[in-house]
């Protein structure tokens, strides 16, 4: 299955004295425990997050700073809508672990927090650094391809299929990063997890 998501990595360093066996063996797998919870609480949920970056319709780069998404404009009968990539909300309860399609995957020092793109196909390139071009390929009724009826029958939008063929629709892309603020929270929930052993310990999710 093909996926799309955020990929936050811990490199614990250094080591502790005999005395904390049990610290020990948390740092050395961080991510498979209570620690991975928290990491992919913090990735979804809160300042910096990826539901941040929905609400706040900007993408958050490593950097620290923020890029506006480019709004949805009317398209034929249907209109703008007031959030970018919130109309239904399925999208955002993906991404935010609070729907169907979210997905999440865990290793010792690492986790990933992304969507199902057989669910949300548009996701990837959504997410992608620029913008791409949707085009038309397979063959409908008279001789039109789907997308030229399906464009006309739900958006009053007749276009061509030699423009929809040769170059389609643009897809902008309204990426969602991480950033400074999600790896601070991030490294603070996985570092209280290791020091006190308990995810309901961990503050500020």
């Amino acid at each position: 299955m093909s996926r799309k998501g955020l990929i936050v990595v811990t490199q614990p360093k250094g080591g502790f004295g005999p005395r904390f066996e049990a610290i020990k063996k948390r740092a050395r797998s961080p991510m498979t425990g209570g620690g991975g919870t928290l990491a992919i609480q913090a990735i979804q949920r809160g300042p910096g997050s990826v539901e941040n970056q929905f609400l706040s319709q900007s993408t958050f780069g490593r950097g620290g700073g923020r890029r506006p998404w480019k709004k949805t404009e009317a398209f034929g009968s249907r209109p703008a809508p007031t959030f970018t990539l919130v109309r239904t909300g399925g999208l955002m309860r993906a991404w935010t672990g609070r729907g169907a399609g979210s997905e999440t995957f865990r290793s010792q020092r690492h986790v990933r927090v992304g969507v199902d793109r057989t669910r949300f196909p548009q996701a990837g390139r959504l997410n992608g650094d620029r913008t791409v071009f949707s085009k038309a390929r397979k063959s409908g009724a008279r001789g039109r391809s789907k997308m030229h009826w399906f464009l006309g029958m739900n958006f009053g939008v007749w276009i061509s299929d030699k423009k929809l063929r040769s170059r389609g629709l643009p897809v902008v892309p309204r990426p969602v990063g991480v950033n400074p603020t999600m790896l601070k929270r991030v490294a603070n929930r996985v570092i209280e997890w290791v020091l006190e052993g308990n995810a309901q310990s961990a503050r500020g999710i």
